[in-house]
């Protein structure tokens, strides 16, 4: 650990600091042990520890406690086959608060094959998982909102027309007894008017169904 401290001193005497600086992620080292032996500027800026709080420590104590089993088994294996660690974790700062991240680790091997350090990189992507729940909570209400419409609508289907049919149903047989030319009149008037009238709301219902089916995508039916 301690020639390993001396190679990142070395190195930042020919802007290493700069070097780790410039990029908008956080970079830190670990020696074999896992313990840091580097943190960039912008690692101490995520996640708010100070650099004698960080300097020797265990990384996977940044973590949040749940997360920290299966990041360290992802890590190990990620490492043993020969590939770089690439996957969304979440870290606990000093203050209690959580924040997601997208983490990567790449490791540096002698020819033997064995770990000299690890290098750990860090996205802040708090902003895009609380935007990723806003939009599955908007995508749920949405949804709820279409089934109580699709709901109503088949209620409101079944409530009106039911007795509308009724209606132009008893003209139908009224119209098959014996009746005096005034009342029969009068009787296919209503016939036609309960026929006119259920084909409006037919007319009626279809659109609203349309405007159900339409608003969750944005479109904009055709009157």
């Amino acid at each position: 650990m301690a020639d390993q401290g001396k190679d990142i001193k070395f190195y930042e005497g020919f802007s290493f600091q700069t070097f780790c600086d410039t990029p908008p992620v956080s970079v830190m080292i670990l020696n074999r042990d896992a313990h840091c032996i580097y943190a960039n500027r912008r690692w101490h800026e995520l996640t708010m520890f100070e650099d004698d709080e960080l300097m020797g420590a265990a990384w996977i104590n940044l973590i949040l406690p749940m997360d920290r089993e299966w990041v360290q088994e992802e890590l190990e294996l990620s490492h043993d086959q020969g590939r770089e660690l690439s996957t969304d974790f979440r870290l606990l700062r000093p203050d209690g608060e959580v924040i997601m991240v997208h983490g990567r680790a790449v490791y540096a091997e002698t020819s033997a094959g064995e770990l000299l350090y690890t290098t750990i990189t860090l996205e802040d992507t708090s902003h895009r998982a609380r935007l990723e729940t806003e939009l599955s909570k908007a995508a749920a209400k949405a949804t709820a909102e279409s089934v109580a419409k699709s709901e109503f609508l088949a209620n409101m289907s079944h409530e009106i027309r039911t007795p509308m049919n009724a209606v132009v149903g008893m003209t139908s047989l009224l119209l098959d007894t014996e009746l005096s030319a005034e009342q029969r009149d009068l009787v296919g008037t209503i016939g036609r008017s309960g026929d006119a009238l259920l084909a409006i709301i037919k007319d009626i219902l279809d659109f609203l169904a349309a405007i159900s089916v339409a608003e969750p995508l944005g479109v904009e039916p055709e009157a």
